[in-house]
């Protein structure tokens, strides 16, 4: 997870209990300035992730606009 230093969201990166992301920058420069307790790395299944179309019922209950 890389970061922008400064952010919000790096700011209350240690405030959890961990942390979960696909890619392994913890090893590198990110490690080095953000104290986080745990990272949890995973990946994903492009089988299941995948984009799929909605239908009708779908469209009505779900996009807005």
């Amino acid at each position: 997870m890389a970061l922008a230093r400064g952010t919000e969201i790096e700011l209350r990166i240690p405030d959890y209990h961990s942390v979960f992301d696909t890619k392994r920058y913890w090893d590198s420069d990110t490690s080095q300035h953000i104290k986080v307790r745990r990272v949890e790395f995973y990946g994903y299944d492009p089988e299941i992730h995948r984009r799929f179309e909605l239908d009708e019922r779908d469209l009505r209950e779900y996009v807005s606009g």
